[in-house]
């Protein structure tokens, strides 16, 4: 994550959809066909598409699997797998770089899952990525946005917290988790250690770069887009800034 994404999902590509199975972000995708249910059929883009998890989540939640699904990432061995997930929707899987160039509309949907959009690295890289979306997106069509941000610390001598290591539960492993959090960079990173036995030690390092609701929305607009709703889970739930996650649907800037 964070400033090299696609070297992310190399790393945890062997173990994402077992320690990711229960994440709770159902409510997203629900979301997004909530606010796109008069649409008999959508022709989608899902940025960060990995394994495929929100897939099946997608097609449950329309109904059908009439919909045109495809879905762009950067890691080859994600891909990989995601050819082998056999969903009930067909998925056009591209390899590429979601901050350089977009697979061509029109889109009436593009999303991005839970906190995948601060695997960008910085300014520049979230900027071209939302003028692609705008690029991408049909009349009418809309772009969802699943984050949740890191909050800040009380201490007041110190720009960074570090967290850990704790034991944590991962799929059917127990690993130790660390992290530090940077408020001045607003990155978060961080890594997870798998004592597999005495002589086999998988370490799983990550990152991110956050950006706040209002500074997301600064960029969104200096490049086509323009936020026309925000909630705090895809129950319609209202979101205020002391919320940690958000989710926000944008449209083309009129």
């Amino acid at each position: 994550m964070g400033t090299d994404a696609a070297r992310y999902g190399e790393v945890f590509a062997p173990v994402y959809d077992e320690w990711y199975a229960d994440l709770d972000d159902a409510d997203f995708i629900d979301y997004i066909a909530a606010c796109r249910r008069g649409d008999e059929s959508l022709r989608v883009l899902e940025l960060g598409v990995g394994t495929g998890r929100l897939a099946e989540s997608f097609v449950t939640a329309r109904g059908h699997g009439r919909d045109d699904y495809v879905g762009i990432d950067s890691s080859i061995s994600m891909l990989e797998r995601l050819t082998h997930r056999e969903p009930s929707i067909s998925i056009t899987a591209v390899h590429g770089d979601m901050a350089v160039v977009l697979p061509d509309g029109p889109f009436d949907v593009v999303f991005c899952g839970y906190n995948t959009i601060f695997n960008l690295p910085d300014d520049a890289a979230l900027a071209m990525c939302l003028q692609e979306v705008a690029r991408v997106l049909a009349d009418g069509g809309e772009f969802f946005v699943d984050a949740a941000i890191p909050f800040g610390h009380e201490e007041a001598d110190s720009n960074t917290t570090n967290s850990g290591p704790l034991a944590v539960t991962r799929g059917r492993h127990t690993v130790l988790s660390s992290s530090a959090h940077d408020e001045r960079s607003q990155t978060v990173s961080g890594e997870f250690v798998h004592f597999a036995s005495p002589t086999d030690v998988r370490r799983y390092p990550w990152s991110i770069r956050y950006w706040t609701a209002e500074q997301f929305d600064v960029i969104a607009l200096r490049n086509g887009l323009t936020c026309v709703e925000r909630v705090a889970d895809g129950n319609g739930t209202p979101w205020a800034p002391h919320i940690s996650r958000h989710i926000s649907r944008f449209r083309v800037a009129t």
